[in-house]
């Protein structure tokens, strides 16, 4: 019976995000500094600066840093993406992956890391997601294209536009 199933559901809705709801960019380094676990604290960055999903943080390829790219396994598939701000990346050494203190990393589904972060931010008072959100409203006050910004964060310019349509309606 999917009856069962129907309490899980999630209550986000894209059309939901509200510009004036999420933390300024202050406030997220602020955040991010009073992280005391250097794991926790490294997710929280990279997520900030990179705009990626709880998951794909896991998964990342630094190799071209301060190039971030996401391997093919995660939800949308491989891409590449630029940090916004380049100083946080380079000022909260991203380049130096910690992962936090979760047993068994590797053996998690990407839903499964997706919800032991979000369990981690609520924790915090923080929804791992409103990084993800202030990173696209970067995209567009650095100017980047909305195809540009839905390709760095791995959807289509259709979902990009629909989502975040208040910030390029302001801008």
């Amino acid at each position: 019976s999917t009856d069962g199933l129907k309490g899980l559901k999630g209550s986000y809705s894209a059309s939901e995000v509200d510009p004036r709801d999420l933390p300024t960019d202050e406030a997220i380094a602020t955040m991010r500094a009073s992280i005391k676990d250097p794991g926790w604290r490294w997710l929280f960055g990279i997520l900030a600066a990179y705009g990626l999903r709880g998951h794909e943080a896991y998964k990342i390829d630094l190799t071209d840093f301060p190039t971030v790219r996401v391997p093919p396994d995660t939800k949308t598939g491989a891409r590449f993406c630029w940090p916004l701000y380049p100083e946080w990346a380079e000022r909260w050494e991203l380049s130096k992956q910690i992962l936090p203190p979760l047993a068994d990393i590797p053996n998690y589904t990407n839903g499964q890391l997706g919800t032991k972060t979000a369990k981690f931010f609520e924790r915090m008072s923080c929804d791992a997601y409103d990084l993800r959100h202030s990173y696209a409203r970067r995209c567009f006050e650095f100017g980047y294209s909305p195809e540009f910004g839905a390709k760095m964060m791995g959807h289509s310019p259709d979902v990009h536009c629909r989502t975040y349509r208040r910030w390029i309606d302001e801008g």
